[in-house]
């Protein structure tokens, strides 16, 4: 996929990633910014809406539609990894000899999250 004009060499070589709590994860690389939004359905179940953004000359690319398939199979290996974990950690958590709790023990950077939103919130709450 061709990389967006303009970028220096340094960020040729830079991807990002970052999530938003609850349901938004995005990112970027040298070619692409991308999203991620999940959508609870049940207690059990997901959506996960993926999408790209390309700079319009990718778009004019004789190869676009053949170079995003390549793409979009290289996160699919991602997803899948991340479903069959997620499946995994569900059913684990089934089990009568998991902790109780909102969190499985693998998800203890929800948990950090939880605790830093929550000083800043009571920190900045008005006092009556």
């Amino acid at each position: 996929m061709p990389i967006f004009p303009d970028l220096t060499e340094e960020e040729r070589w830079r991807s990002t990633f970052a999530l938003m709590p609850p349901t938004l994860c995005f990112g970027t690389a040298p070619d692409q910014a991308f999203f991620f939004i999940v959508r609870p359905k049940t207690a059990g179940t997901i959506d996960v809406e993926i999408g790209y953004l390309f700079h319009p000359s990718a778009l004019e690319h004789p190869m676009f539609d053949h170079l995003l398939q390549m793409s979009d199979a290289g996160v699919q290996v991602f997803v899948k990894q991340d479903q069959d974990a997620t499946a995994k950690v569900q059913r684990g958590l089934q089990s009568r000899y998991a902790a109780r709790g909102p969190y499985s023990w693998q998800e203890a950077s929800h948990v950090q999250f939880n605790r830093w939103l929550v000083e800043r919130y009571r920190r900045n709450w008005p006092r009556p």
